[in-house]
């Protein structure tokens, strides 16, 4: 139960992540270099952690001579997750960014504990599994997608079919960020399982990733480098600067959980988080999102995912 809570809340942190990024954008003006301030905050923290816990931040030759290539992948696919979610936080709002990944990490999580991809403990797709599977993807139909189609209907229908096709192309990225970053979970989960230290290998996998994005930077976004206005008369909140606070905190929760549980059980626990943050999010408006009050749908909705996660963790 007590790993439950903790999936709960780190999956909190990811919607808050992603809507402070979308604001550093703004105040940036490169989704390249929002990335990259949150990468280096991130690392910073949690080398701190790393520290602390009695870790260091190196590592021995003979560790990378015996583990294999692949486990030094999660920084990179976090790139890849973090630049998504900052594209599709304002075209698809708070909700509907985390859902579109969602089941893009659901089924991709599935895979990986079917399979043991990545070393992650072997959970095989079971009937009892896919039922608890089930009820999550009812949950979040309930949660998102039935109360915005009762309150958009009319408009829904007259929707240009142009837009509904951007949609539905941002719709798929989404999906497959999602695929990415269960892929990033159950990859610094095995790190963190090698070396001992979610903190250290969560550490790694952030400063792998802020290393990617100063080549990335480097060669398509040179110009900017030495001319990044930061119109803080425009947008002045000091909370535009800590996502990378949320990151880390989410990185190294799954790097925690991971070895545990397993990926497909973890994903499940951390999504109800997810929702949950971004119902919060919309309901009061936090972090300059436009306000959407919670209804009975979606509080239903989050109970049945709870539902699916204990017929998962039954299996």
């Amino acid at each position: 139960m007590l790993f439950i809570i903790f999936g709960i809340i780190v999956g909190v942190t990811l919607p808050f992540q992603i809507a402070t990024n979308s604001k550093l954008q703004q105040t940036i003006a490169s989704s390249l270099q929002a990335n990259l301030v949150n990468f280096i905050i991130g690392s910073i923290v949690l080398a701190i952690l790393a520290l602390v816990t009695g870790q260091s931040l190196g590592i021995s030759l003979n560790f990378v001579q015996n583990v294999p290539v692949w486990i030094w992948l999660g920084g990179v696919l976090g790139v890849i997750y973090q630049m998504g979610n900052i594209l599709l936080f304002p075209r698809l709002g708070g909700v509907a960014t985390v859902l579109m990944p969602i089941l893009g990490q659901i089924f991709g999580s599935l895979l990986i504990d079917n399979f043991r991809l990545f070393d992650s403990p072997f959970h095989a797709i079971t009937a009892f599994r896919l039922l608890g599977v089930v009820l999550v993807l009812l949950g979040i139909l309930t949660t998102v997608v039935l109360p915005t189609y009762l309150i958009n209907r009319q408009r829904l229908i007259q929707v240009k079919k142009q837009r509904s096709a951007g949609k539905f192309s941002w719709g798929l990225l989404g999906i497959l960020c999602g695929g990415v970053n269960a892929c990033q979970v159950a990859i610094n989960g095995a790190l963190g399982h090698a070396l001992g230290s979610p903190a250290k290998a969560s550490y790694i996998s952030l400063v792998t990733g802020m290393i990617l994005l100063f080549v990335i930077i480097f060669f398509f976004d040179r110009p900017r480098i030495n001319t990044i206005k930061f119109r803080l008369h425009q947008y002045n909140a000091w909370w535009i600067w800590i996502g990378g606070i949320f990151g880390a905190a989410f990185v190294f929760g799954n790097s925690v959980l991971v070895p545990i549980l397993g990926t497909g059980m973890t994903a499940a626990i951390v999504l109800i988080g997810q929702l949950s943050g971004s119902l919060l999010i919309d309901e009061f408006g936090w972090v300059g999102a436009r306000r959407n009050p919670i209804n009975l749908l979606q509080i239903i909705g989050i109970l049945i995912m709870i539902g699916g996660v204990f017929v998962i963790k039954l299996c």
